[in-house]
C-alpha cells in the first residue's frame, strides 16, 4: 500500500516514490505544541531535548529506497531521528534511533533535508522524531518522501 503519492520530486516522475504527509499522522512525544496548518504541521518546543514523535502508518523497508527527503523548516537546529520498529528502549523508555540526523548547529533550517539511505538497507523505518537541540524552537514539517 502506498501513502499520498507525490506527482513530482525535483522535476522527475515520482510514481514509485512514497510520500507521507505529517498532517495525516498522529503525534506522540513530549514537551511540544503542534497544530495542523493545511498540509503541514506547525510545532513549537519550548525546552531543549523535547521532541515530537510520529509513528508511520506502515513500516517502510529502507532497502527499497535510495534517499529520504524531509521537508521541514525551523528557526533552530533539530535532530531528526529515524527509528526501527524493533528498536530497543533507552534509559528514558524511548525507542533508540538507528540514525540521529542533526541539522547545522546555530542555523535555521530553510531547505529540505536529504538523508542517504544506502547504509540503512537492513533497516525498517517505523517512526520519525524531531527533537529540539536548543530552547524555543519553532518548525514546520510538511512531508517525508522516500525516493527509489
Amino acid at each position: 500500500a502506498k501513502c499520498n503519492l507525490d506527482a513530482v520530486v525535483k522535476g522527475e516522475a515520482a510514481s514509485d516514490n512514497l510520500v507521507i504527509t505529517f498532517a495525516d499522522l498522529t503525534a506522540g512525544g513530549y514537551g511540544y505544541d503542534a497544530k495542523v496548518n493545511g498540509g503541514a504541521v506547525d510545532v513549537t518546543i519550548a525546552s531543549q531535548y523535547q521532541e515530537i514523535q510520529y509513528v508511520l502508518p506502515e513500516v517502510v523497508d529502507l532497502a527499497a529506497y535510495k534517499t529520504l527527503i524531509v521537508d521541514v523548516t525551523s528557526n533552530a537546529q533539530l535532530d531528526i531521528k529515524l527509528v526501527d520498529p524493533n528498536a530497543e528502549l533507552n534509559q528514558y523508555s524511548q525507542k533508540t534511533p538507528f540514525k540521529d540526523n542533526y541539522t547545522a548547529q546555530d542555523q535555521a533550517v530553510t531547505e529540505p533535508i536529504y538523508i542517504d539511505l544506502a547504509e540503512f538497507a537492513d533497516k525498517d523505518l517505523a517512526q520519525i522524531n524531531f527533537m529540539a537541540c536548543v530552547n524555543d524552537v519553532k518548525f514546520t514539517i510538511k512531508s517525508i518522501t522516500f525516493v527509489k
